[in-house]
């Protein structure tokens, strides 16, 4: 299963959404259930799950590579877990990240997201969160929805956590055109694949790691 194929500034990051989408939902219900296993299998002995404790992760939407398996496992290893919960403001979304400590307190929120419940505790910055995306290149480079929701949240935060995007092969390309505000991935999982994007430079093919 190839990734799209670019050419450097030769697209735009309307188009590139485009058709990762288009190839992101074109798998077929069997394609898409061996990918997202294997790249639960990946992610979950990668280092830094092994040696974190504190996690960020998201509730899959539509299309998006299946997170279920993975909180799953987390919970079981008693990691300290943490989803979004997204909220619409005058200026934009504003996104926050609450405990959970199963899948049961998840309810429907944002657009039909599942999402935490709003926790009385104070929210807690992750250590390592895992994101989603339509688009990514092994750079590190990363391509959300266009609702920046993901760049708002980490525009302030120092240090940075470490940043794992989760992608299907077929939305991996070759070059992505970056804005100012776009943060690199420190690491990209798909099925066939970990890539260690290092800093994150954009059109740097990224070194692969045992999968």
């Amino acid at each position: 299963m190839g990734g799209l194929v670019q050419g450097e500034n030769s697209v735009s990051r309307t188009d590139i959404r485009r058709a990762a989408r288009v190839a992101r939902d074109g798998l077929s219900p069997r394609q898409r259930s061996e990918a997202n296993e294997k790249i639960a299998l990946h992610i979950l002995k990668s280092p830094p799950i092994l040696q974190g404790t504190t996690f960020g992760l998201y509730a899959s939407y539509r299309g998006e590579v299946d997170t279920g398996s993975i909180l799953q496992a987390l919970l079981r290893q008693e990691k300290r877990v943490f989803l979004p919960k997204v909220l619409e403001q005058i200026d934009g979304l504003d996104m926050t990240f609450y405990p959970i400590t199963g899948v049961e307190q998840l309810q429907p929120g944002f657009k039909g997201i599942l999402e935490p419940p709003q926790s009385q505790l104070p929210s807690v910055e992750p250590d390592v969160l895992i994101v989603p995306g339509l688009a990514f290149s092994a750079g590190g480079g990363r391509l959300g929805y266009g609702a920046g929701t993901y760049d708002r949240y980490l525009e302030h935060k120092v240090p940075l956590p470490l940043l794992i995007g989760l992608s299907f092969e077929c939305q991996m390309v070759d070059f992505l055109p970056t804005l100012p505000h776009d943060i690199p991935m420190n690491m990209i999982v798909t099925e066939e694949r970990v890539i260690d994007c290092g800093a994150g430079s954009n059109g740097e093919s990224g070194s692969k790691l045992p999968s």
